[in-house]
């Protein structure tokens, strides 16, 4: 099956999910403005009384009923809780965006993670699986680092061959990972 790939292009903001999110998070727009939508969804359920929307945007090979039960315990915890009112999630698009490829049901974000590093561009991926029209994100990342080239074009095409070449940086998760 052929992977879709959207081109680099300047920051879009991402679209807002529908107001009830705990029983829908289906998004239009291009594969980008659906991952960074889902993922500013995430960070928002942590405001939320209770887990079900953060559960319903994680994937379902990533919930075991050991990480639901612990995940509402922590909810319930009136400390944790406050935390997670107080914590930042800071969304996608604000990061320096690289490529969103979607290959049938699973989709990866990539994003350069740290731009104010001088000697490397640490390439991360996001990735995703989409149930009943809705992307879910996968608990497992990765990210790998290469040496910065002489231009912002070398730096492009090194990043795309990467993202290409390693396996760790693929749409679906190295084995055992």
């Amino acid at each position: 099956m052929p992977t879709t790939s959207v081109p680099t292009s300047p920051p879009v903001p991402p679209t807002k999910p529908t107001d009830n999110a705990a029983s829908s998070h289906q998004v239009t727009g291009s594969l980008r403005e659906q991952l960074e939508a889902t993922y500013a969804a995430i960070g928002d359920s942590f405001k939320e009384p209770t887990p079900d929307t953060y559960l319903s945007l994680i994937d379902a090979k990533d919930k075991t009923p050991d990480m639901i039960q612990k995940l509402q315990k922590n909810w319930a915890d009136p400390e944790i809780k406050q935390m997670f009112k107080q914590a930042t999630f800071p969304g996608l698009a604000g990061t320096n965006f690289v490529d969103a490829r979607q290959q049938g049901d699973y989709a990866a974000y990539y994003f350069i993670s740290d731009p104010q590093d001088t000697n490397y561009l640490t390439i991360e991926v996001i990735r995703f699986h989409q149930t009943n029209n809705i992307w879910q994100m996968s608990q497992r990342r990765n990210s790998t680092s290469i040496p910065i080239g002489a231009s912002a074009e070398e730096n492009r095409q090194k990043t795309l061959r990467e993202i290409e070449s390693d396996p760790d940086l693929g749409l679906m998760p190295p084995m055992g990972a």
